[in-house]
């Protein structure tokens, strides 16, 4: 599955999804423009895109704060999420792209376990404001409309007496 990232080294690919899993929008940048990456959706073997393992390191911040026990840094990295999905988006990015178990970037974020400071909250909250302002969706709430839709095309419609 890997020929689907372009002409690009495996080593090279796994150094822009570390960027966007450290939510390094400057490093991820020059990566994307380094190795002319204009398709930012494409998904590893368990569906995951930039944007999703962005997400899955932002939604760790129980592990992020333990590792580093540093509340402003803590902050800081929030700042760093919003800028790297500002970038993805502006290259094109599905804000609804969802994994192999039907998580979306709001699922995952939905998953995080908060710490007990206001202001991380308050940051962290930001971002998940931010994503659904940019129409992010649960997987649950794509599925019943991807359903709905279907029942609707299969439907007969109604004859006019």
């Amino acid at each position: 599955m890997f020929n689907l990232f372009q002409k690009i080294s495996l080593e090279d690919w796994n150094k822009v999804i570390t960027a966007a899993q450290q939510s390094d929008p400057f490093k991820l940048k020059m990566l994307l423009n380094k190795h002319n990456i204009t398709d930012v959706d494409k998904k590893n073997f368990k569906d995951r895109t930039l944007l999703i393992f962005a997400a899955l390191c932002e939604a760790d911040r129980e592990g992020y704060f333990k590792e580093h026990r540093d509340f402003n840094r803590l902050l800081e990295q929030s700042k760093r999420f919003k800028a790297t999905v500002e970038l993805l988006l502006e290259r094109g990015a599905f804000i609804n792209a969802q994994d192999n178990e039907g998580n979306t970037v709001l699922d995952i974020m939905n998953s995080a376990k908060l710490e007990d400071n206001a202001e991380s909250k308050k940051a962290f909250l930001k971002n998940m404001d931010f994503l659904i302002e940019k129409g992010a969706k649960v997987g649950a709430e794509i599925r019943l409309l991807e359903q709905i839709r279907s029942l609707a095309q299969k439907s007969p419609s109604p004859s006019n007496p």
